[in-house]
């Protein structure tokens, strides 16, 4: 007897992939995202693919996900600020 396909929607498949929701979106939009199944008027993402496809694209999948966080300026705390905190 075959085991049942474990199948995610879009929002599960994102918090799994650890992306947002809209950059897989965007991802499938461009036709760079995991493949994904038509089932009546809803997408799907069978649970083994996405795990295999998420082995073959981790480094693009993290530049993608972190991109915003590496960017970001890292705000520094002068000596002078810092003390005003301490009271």
């Amino acid at each position: 007897m075959a085991t049942p396909k474990r199948l995610m929607n879009a929002k599960q498949a994102s918090t799994f992939l650890g992306v947002h929701y809209n950059t897989l979106h965007n991802w499938n939009q461009m036709g760079m995202g995991p493949p994904r199944t038509l089932k009546g008027k809803r997408w799907y993402y069978v649970l083994d693919v996405l795990k295999d496809w998420l082995s073959l694209n981790a480094p693009a999948v993290a530049a993608t996900s972190f991109h915003r966080a590496a960017s970001a300026p890292q705000r520094s705390q002068s000596p002078s600020s810092a003390s005003a905190f301490q009271r």
